[in-house]
């Protein structure tokens, strides 16, 4: 074990490293995507001098243009104010690498098995092995199963001195967490070389912990799958909520009033989703399974998790008396708000589930109508909430837009053909659902 202190294998929480930080560190991030282009960002904005990669030729092309190609609040602001700190290319000039450090943030996609997909992190080593210096600080910020950065060690040799630092972001709000993170881990062979890693973030909040490479990267995966476990229990406790006429917002509230809990991830709904979520919660039980243990508490949140959209839908058939045939709108499409993320997100298996009621389905979201007419099996795709609404049986409201909460309802309801609302965020209050002429269904309530 290492102590943070920095005497030698011990491990434990501190509040700061030791040292200064270094001065104009000039840093190289692997990626483009959320993780990396919201470190290279931030970096530049602690005053760090960053190239990034990524081989997504318009993705290059849009970031050298000076627009953000994803939707996440802040980091256009960050690209205004970061001129000649902070550079985009489709790959390294040639030569050697010339850096104080080289983070690692490529994707790590799920394979249809769960395990999780490294071809990605295997390429961006391949590249970088033969042209980096002896010594080169290398920090993974991409989320990899247990091993992987002891295996990347040996890839690299004694050209590299390897440290897992993984990334604690969410959608919505990344800047935000970069830059007042609660804890930062760091995964290393010794102290001694966490804390040049360490010092780049140097002036952020925060705990850090200093431990091996195997710990950080459960850390990463327990994390979100101690998450979903939340979610998931929340959306089983609804349904019991539902049974005796309890209130779930009051029950969660009661729960979470127990300092031991708090109220984060215990709202019920139609699931979490994602890029990190599902992808780690797979990637986690296929680790589990390979190394013959048994995680039956997250496997059931899985599972849970899985079931909970195709639950509620048939909820509403129920209630409706079926839906084949009938029209229905669906507002929201991305899996939470404030994002552009279509990836695995509950809407969708909402949507597959109305499908395989023989419903004909009209979406509508604020931000996710280009990604999802880019989808194999894009819905019918209407220009507004009303539009969307426009004609239908029954509205089912998938995603917590402010748009959706405040929608008119009674101007809704007057273009609808029928009077079921399924609210599977719990946004709309059901006093005024049903004065506006609506049979309200809620999670629980």
């Amino acid at each position: 074990m290492f102590v943070t202190s920095l005497s030698p294998f011990a491990y434990g929480a501190c509040t700061q490293f030791p040292g200064k930080r270094w001065v104009r560190t000039r840093i190289v991030v692997a990626g483009a995507g959320y993780v990396g282009l919201t470190g290279a960002l931030c970096l530049a904005q602690l005053g760090h001098t960053v190239a990034c990669y990524d081989p997504d030729r318009e993705r290059i092309s849009t970031l050298q243009a000076g627009t953000i190609p994803l939707r996440e609040p802040g980091l256009q602001r960050l690209l205004d104010a970061a001129p000649g700190r902070v550079t985009f290319a489709t790959r390294l000039p040639d030569g050697p690498v010339d850096a104080d450090a080289v983070l690692l943030c490529v994707g790590t996609p799920a394979r249809p098995d769960g395990s999780c997909d490294l071809s990605f992190l295997e390429q961006a080593v391949a590249d970088l092995a033969p042209r980096l210096p002896p010594g080169q600080l290398v920090i993974t910020r991409s989320t990899v199963p247990p091993g992987t950065n002891r295996r990347l060690q040996g890839a690299f040799g004694e050209r590299a001195r390897v440290v897992a630092c993984p990334e604690f972001l969410r959608e919505g709000s990344a800047v935000a967490d970069f830059l007042r993170p609660d804890r930062m881990v760091f995964g290393a062979a010794g102290p001694e070389d966490a804390e040049p890693a360490a010092s780049i973030f140097a002036g952020l909040p925060g705990k850090r912990l200093v431990t091996t490479w195997e710990a950080a990267e459960i850390i990463k995966y327990a994390s979100n799958a101690f998450l979903a476990v939340r979610v998931s229990f929340a959306n089983e406790l609804a349904g019991l909520c539902a049974h005796f006429g309890a209130d779930p917002a009051a029950v969660m509230y009661g729960i979470g009033l127990d300092p031991r809990i708090g109220t984060g991830y215990l709202s019920p709904g139609a699931g979490y989703g994602g890029s990190c979520l599902p992808k780690d919660v797979g990637a986690l039980l296929h680790t589990a399974g390979t190394a013959g243990c048994q995680l039956r508490v997250v496997q059931a949140a899985a599972q849970v998790n899985d079931e909970q959209p195709r639950r509620l839908v048939q909820r509403l058939a129920e209630a409706a008396g079926g839906l084949a045939g009938q029209p229905v709108a669906l507002w929201g499409l991305a899996f939470k708000a404030g994002t552009d993320d279509l990836r695995a997100s509950p809407a969708l298996r909402l949507l597959a589930a109305l499908r395989e009621a023989d419903a004909t389905v009209r979406a509508h979201d604020p931000a996710a109508m280009e990604a999802a007419a880019r989808l194999e099996q894009a819905p019918l795709l209407a220009a507004s909430p009303l539009e969307a609404a426009r004609g239908a049986y029954a509205l089912v409201i998938a995603t917590e837009w402010p748009e959706y909460e405040g929608a008119d309802l009674q101007a809704t309801r007057a273009v609808m053909s029928g009077p079921w609302l399924l609210d599977c965020r719990n946004v709309i209050d059901p006093g005024a659902a049903r004065r506006a002429g609506f049979h309200y269904l809620g999670v629980g309530r």
